[in-house]
């Protein structure tokens, strides 16, 4: 995940710019901004698993089947008032 590294690196450089006297906020900071990107890292990997597994056949068909019905539909409906739009 080549954004969640550049996150993690810019993070990193804003924290070293700032001054010493304030360690421990760093610190604390740099914990809560790196369990925020394990947590996001986790998620797209979630995501990635789940659009990895697919849908069953039947529900492209479904799909496929309801674009046609309505944009065919839909071509019957408004042609008549399309007027000088309609190729036909």
């Amino acid at each position: 995940y080549y954004c969640i590294d550049a996150m993690r690196a810019a993070i990193s450089e804003g924290l070293k710019a700032e001054g010493k006297n304030d360690e421990w906020k760093k610190n604390a900071a740099q914990a809560a901004m790196e369990e925020t990107i394990c947590t996001l890292a986790n998620s797209i990997g979630g995501c990635i698993r789940v659009r990895s597994t697919g849908l069953p056949v039947a529900y492209d068909d479904i799909l496929n089947t309801t674009g046609a019905i309505f944009f065919t539909a839909a071509c019957l409906a408004w042609a008549p008032g399309a007027g000088l739009y309609n190729p036909f």
